[in-house]
């Protein structure tokens, strides 16, 4: 996510014609999310400790509070 969230504030800083030579970084990313979300998805809330939960929403807030600033 942090390669995500540079990418995005690279992206949003950048002149109209960098930010068309771009889209292949962009579907980079998006394949490795999607990788991401795959392995997230097999885990199961069910298989995590109580630890690893509270890790697991340790770390989505922190991701989520990033997104927020790059949208902002």
């Amino acid at each position: 996510m942090d390669r995500y969230i540079a990418f995005m504030e690279k992206y949003r800083s950048a002149d109209p014609a960098d930010a068309a030579s771009m889209m292949g970084d962009y579907m980079s990313l998006m394949s490795q999310y999607t990788d991401a979300v795959q392995k997230f998805e097999k885990i199961g809330d069910s298989d995590l400790t109580s630890a690893e939960l509270a890790y697991y929403l340790e770390v989505t807030n922190r991701v989520n509070q990033k997104l927020l600033k790059v949208l902002s």
